[in-house]
Parts: C-alpha cells; sequence; structure tokens
C-alpha cells in the first residue's frame, strides 16, 4: 500500500512539474515557438534605429547645439523623472511614465536634461494620442523642462532649427556650421 501511494505521488508530482513547466515556457515571449524553431522567433534587428528623417533631424540638430551640450534620441520618460508618490501610489506613476518616450532630449555639459523635442503633428489625432501628448506636456511642464513640439518633415532648415531653438540656449549661443569652401 505505501508503495502504490508514493508511486501514486511521484507520478502525479511529474506530471504537475511538466504541465506547470509547459505553461511558463509558453508565457516567455522568446519561448514561444516549438525547441528547434528559434530562428522563426518574431524578432529582427532593424537596419537603423531613426527613421530618415528623425536622421536628418538629429545631424542637424547635432551641428547646431553649443559646446558642451549633447543630443539623446528616444528616451524613456521614466529615465528621466524620479516618482515620489507615497507608497501606494508610486507603482501606479511609475508604470504611468515608463511605457512613454521623448524623441529628442538635449543635456547640458552636466548631463541635465535642458530640453525635450518631441516630433509629430498635433493636429488631427486620435483621443488616446492627445491624452498621451498632454500628459507629456502636463509632467515636463511641471518638473521644469521646456519642451518643444516640431512637426515632422522630410529635411529640416538649420536656419529655422537655429531660429525655433535659440532661446533655450541662451547664454550659450548655437554654433554655426562651417561652409566648406
Amino acid at each position: 500500500m505505501i508503495f502504490l501511494t508514493a508511486s501514486l505521488g511521484f507520478i502525479s508530482g511529474t506530471a504537475i512539474g511538466w504541465f506547470v513547466a509547459r505553461n511558463r515556457a509558453e508565457k516567455d515571449p522568446l519561448r514561444k515557438h516549438p525547441v528547434g524553431m528559434e530562428e522563426q522567433d518574431p524578432y529582427r534587428l532593424r537596419d537603423t534605429v531613426f527613421t530618415s528623417s528623425e536622421h536628418h533631424f538629429f545631424a542637424t540638430l547635432t551641428t547646431l547645439l553649443p559646446v558642451g551640450h549633447e543630443l539623446f534620441a528616444k528616451v524613456r520618460f521614466g529615465d528621466l523623472l524620479d516618482v515620489t508618490y507615497g507608497a501606494g501610489d508610486r507603482p501606479e506613476a511609475y508604470s504611468r511614465v515608463m511605457s512613454k518616450g521623448l524623441d529628442y532630449i538635449v543635456c547640458d555639459a552636466a548631463s541635465r536634461p535642458v530640453l525635450a523635442i518631441c516630433l509629430g503633428e498635433t493636429a488631427d489625432s486620435d483621443r488616446s494620442e492627445r491624452r498621451y501628448r498632454e500628459f507629456i506636456d502636463r509632467v515636463c511642464a511641471k518638473v521644469g523642462l521646456p519642451l518643444e513640439r516640431l512637426p515632422i518633415r522630410a529635411e529640416y532648415s538649420m536656419e529655422e532649427l537655429r531660429r525655433k531653438l535659440a532661446s533655450y540656449f541662451q547664454p550659450h549661443a548655437m554654433q554655426v556650421p562651417q561652409q566648406a569652401a
């Protein structure tokens, strides 16, 4: 009788362990495919980090920044903010900013953010996109981070960007690229 009980316990435990392990593997996004089929995972490395207009904007703005300033691209909003809510509200407040991002952040020589830049049209957007933008605008205003929204274009004029962004870098003067002779 003891042998029968022990055998049934062993078989039950093995079956339950196998079932639990299989369910965990199914929930893991990297293990969705059967063993040996990893080459069919849905993840692929992109050719570039930027779209062509994002790359052009990055290259143009980089040449205009004052000496000592750095331009960072595609920064998570949560990496710029400390969440100071009480213990009960902290996870909710933290999760609200972790999934959001800013297109560009300009930092001074001490790595302090001095300007956030978002590319994109502000008109003709759906309700969720407007709420997303309003949340970013409200938080940036509250923490004192200037935010500039610029339209997406295929190319950006250096002169136009210099005029638009010069007020953010006073008393530093924005650089004037030297023309090739």
